[in-house]
């Protein structure tokens, strides 16, 4: 009986071995099982941060995008503001230019008919010429300096608009 009662006592030893192992292999698996969903749940926090990053970052851009529009919609407000004083800068420069030169005509003339003409009317002629030339001189460089603004203002408005599709396209 001793070898029947060894090789029984061997039996139950290696079930009871079987059951422990069977017992840790669940624990293990178990264990296993909440590294991987602790993987996915950090995983999935990782993805959640990066996302609201990228709605904040997207919301800046957006915000600053909008700024952007505004400025560009003031610049083409004053361009044209600016455009239409430039054309009333040009009228009165013209209109002044012809005056100046009726007023020249109008002293030649003078001058012709009476060399020795009325020196007041003459002087009055003059002052007025001198008063056009001024206004002449004050006004072309004015026009000039729009010019070369205006000018770099559409460069410049130019560039900006070809960062920004460069900056869609991207």
């Amino acid at each position: 009986m001793d070898k029947s009662n060894a090789g029984q006592s061997d039996k139950v030893q290696l079930q009871q071995q079987i059951i422990y192992f069977k017992s840790e292999l669940v624990k293990y698996m178990k264990k296993v099982e909440k590294l991987e969903n602790n993987y996915q749940v950090n995983m999935m926090k990782a993805l959640e941060e990066k996302y609201d990053n990228a709605l904040a970052k997207n919301e800046t851009l957006e915000k600053s995008n909008r700024a952007l529009f505004q400025e560009k919609q003031t610049c083409r407000k004053q361009l044209t503001e600016k455009d239409k004083l430039l054309e009333k800068m040009k009228e009165h420069l013209h209109s002044t230019q012809s005056e100046l030169n009726r007023l020249k005509e109008e002293m030649n003339s003078s001058e012709k008919r009476d060399p020795k003409g009325d020196e007041e009317e003459n002087q009055v002629a003059k002052t007025e010429i001198a008063t056009e030339d001024n206004e002449e001189s004050e006004v072309v460089p004015l026009a000039k300096k729009y010019d070369q603004f205006f000018q770099s203002y559409q460069a410049s408005f130019r560039e900006e608009e070809s960062k920004n599709s460069a900056k869609k396209k991207n």
